[in-house]
């Protein structure tokens, strides 16, 4: 199983035994692309199962397209203020840490100081600011397949940046514009947030999504013979591999009723994005890939207030750099594990 350790076993008299698997936490389980069977069950039987969480108490876990959708949606219900933030430790533990922690990451407010927040990064992630970075970013993707094929060499992700001295990227603005607004942690939560968030997932879907292709080598062949169809193809693999696998989770405000199960005010909640987007509910024939279809309305971006302020980036930053490698690299094919 994906994400498995081992733990030792001990006896009465603390002797270790033997040694088993131990299994990371049901959401965070996967069985190479797909989730595993006993998120399917939980999705296609109950649809809300108790789990355990590295904050203390459990939570309901929802993994149904629909009700996914509704907790998303209603921030007035399942609050993201309220709930442990991650890195945080339990519930209450430290609020002075928690407070940093949180400081500038937009997923663990609710409105309106998440309103505060995203509206000082919207303009960067208009249609038309999409537009003017598109040049540069074929710029890079090419230069990487051009390093590429000359063997490549290593470099720094991400160039040293100071307060003192912006630069003229995305942070350099929120200092030079909203400098007097925005206190030292919340721009390195911010800065935190859009790394993780901005570059750690569009990797992992360029790398999976290469691969899927190559797995499925009849898709890569429409996408490479049809440029056309690399944008029904992006949202399908945004659906079929939904890399990230859960949101932080939402705090109930009042009691609810989620799947026909009562829950009551003040429990943690959690989304399982890949078993919503695997539901029958929102596509038929849902574990299989089919770039043709597009799989609209897919929550890969999440849903609500939370909704990926970057999913016009990440698209566009797929839609050039997927269809690249086929003619670059005349043969390619997955490798083996080393």
């Amino acid at each position: 199983m994906d994400g498995a350790f081992i733990g030792k076993i001990m006896n009465g008299d603390g002797q270790k035994m033997t040694q088993a698997p131990e299994l990371p936490p049901l959401q965070m389980r996967r069985n190479g692309f797909d989730p595993v069977e006993e998120l399917a069950q939980a999705r296609d039987g109950n649809g809300v199962v108790r789990v355990d969480t590295p904050f203390g108490p459990p939570a309901y876990l929802v993994c149904r397209y629909e009700d996914v959708r509704r907790v998303l949606s209603d921030a007035a219900r399942f609050s993201s203020a309220r709930s442990p933030f991650p890195g945080s430790g339990e519930v209450n533990e430290d609020e002075d840490e928690e407070t940093t922690l949180r400081a500038g990451q937009l997923i663990g407010f609710d409105p309106p100081e998440h309103t505060r927040l995203r509206r000082m990064l919207t303009p960067e992630f208009t249609v038309r600011r999409m537009r003017r970075l598109e040049p540069r970013i074929t710029e890079i993707v090419q230069a990487a397949l051009d390093d590429l094929e000359k063997a490549g060499k290593p470099a720094d992700l991400v160039a040293p940046r100071a307060q003192a001295d912006p630069s003229e990227d995305m942070l350099g603005m929120l200092v030079r514009e909203h400098g007097d607004d925005l206190s030292t942690d919340e721009l390195i939560g911010i800065a935190g947030l859009l790394l993780l968030a901005g570059h750690e997932t569009t990797s992992n879907m360029l790398a999976l999504g290469t691969l899927a292709l190559l797995r499925h080598p009849d898709q890569l062949a429409m996408i490479r013979d049809d440029p056309a169809r690399i944008e029904p193809a992006i949202e399908e693999l945004l659906r079929w591999l939904t890399v990230v696998q859960t949101l932080p989770p939402r705090t109930t405000t009042t009691e609810v009723e989620i799947a026909g199960q009562a829950i009551p005010a003040g429990s943690l909640v959690i989304c399982s994005l890949p078993a919503a987007n695997r539901d029958r509910a929102l596509i038929d024939d849902p574990d299989t890939l089919d770039i043709v279809r597009g799989a609209a309305g897919h929550v890969a971006f999440g849903h609500g207030v939370h909704h990926c302020l970057g999913a016009p980036l990440a698209r566009m930053e797929m839609r050039i750099a997927l269809p690249r490698p086929a003619p670059a690299l005349p043969r390619p094919r997955p490798g083996r594990p080393g």
